[in-house]
């Protein structure tokens, strides 16, 4: 369904727009002519970043064809509907919002997309963020912890200008983590393997590895994944970016990446050259340490 069938509905009978009036709505007759939905919301007096907006199942025979929400809460901006409406329905509103989940709502791709739009544009005030979230104490200036995002709040002069996970998870791993903890589980797992307790080498390598998944073209379909795969069953996403897609690395990084899980080879040393083989693949560094090239072990 398109955007236009959601703010302008065929019939003549109302705007097909309804706004908050207390505990009821009233039709709103002044919005602009061929509004989109972020010029509805600045109508309203909402910055684009401050909005979501939900379709619903896109059911062709449902009175409502879309709400607009204030940004990770169920607070209705607008409601809008087939022009046949003259007046809202709660018992219509509770049905077209039944499948409406607190994941839609705080999903950790998005919620991360949100805040940094929202930093980028300075449009996310302590204020705002504090009661869309439930948040209490929050002031102008300090950090503060939202129990629904699971993420730390740092304002200055009363905009949001950074956040921080509470668990160390960055975006892609805390996404990852949410569909399939199975596969942040086995991250950990191959990290503790080398790292041990040091818990901040550990997540490191958690999202580092995240990361590389959401950049592997047909992740776990991907032609390459069993050359990388590791003892455990695992994979190294990050180097298999690497091998295969170009990805940078220098010798340091590679060094860290790999960390318990390298080896020299001084046969393949070549002039001032340095070799190291990490699973299946051998990696030869310059003496300034650039990648110069990496390719299958042969004895592998």
């Amino acid at each position: 369904m398109g955007i236009s069938s959601f703010l302008r509905p065929e019939s003549r009978e109302s705007s097909g727009m309804f706004v908050p009036d207390g505990a009821q709505f009233k039709e709103l007759t002044d919005a602009p002519p061929n509004a989109s939905i972020n010029d509805l919301g600045k109508h309203m007096g909402y910055h684009p970043d401050q909005i979501h907006y939900y379709f619903g199942d896109n059911d062709p025979d449902s009175e409502i064809r879309g709400i607009i929400f204030e940004l990770f809460s169920r607070n209705i901006i607008m409601v809008g509907t087939k022009k046949t409406v003259t007046t809202i329905n709660k018992n219509s509103l509770t049905h077209f919002t039944r499948h409406l989940t607190e994941r839609d709502l705080i999903n950790s791709y998005s919620v991360s997309s949100s805040l940094n739009d929202g930093i980028k544009n300075k449009s996310l005030s302590s204020s705002f963020l504090a009661r869309v979230l439930g948040m209490k104490g929050v002031e102008r200036d300090g950090v503060f912890y939202s129990e629904r995002l699971g993420l730390y709040l740092y304002f200055v002069d009363g905009v949001l200008t950074d956040f921080q996970a509470s668990d160390g998870l960055g975006k892609w791993a805390k996404h990852f983590k949410q569909i399939n903890s199975d596969i942040i589980d086995a991250f950990e797992a191959e990290a503790r393997r080398y790292w041990g307790s040091d818990n901040k080498q550990v997540m490191a390598e958690i999202n580092r590895q995240a990361d590389a998944l959401a950049d592997i073209p047909d992740a776990m379909q991907n032609e390459y994944l069993p050359l990388h795969e590791n003892t455990d069953g695992s994979y190294n996403f990050h180097m298999m970016l690497v091998c295969h897609y170009e990805q940078p690395i220098m010798l340091d990084e590679f060094l860290v990446i790999n960390h318990g899980r390298y080896e020299r080879v001084t046969e393949r040393e070549l002039g001032d050259t340095n070799a190291y083989k990490v699973g299946r693949f051998v990696y030869i560094f310059s003496a300034e340490g650039d990648l110069l090239f990496s390719d299958l072990d042969s004895a592998a």
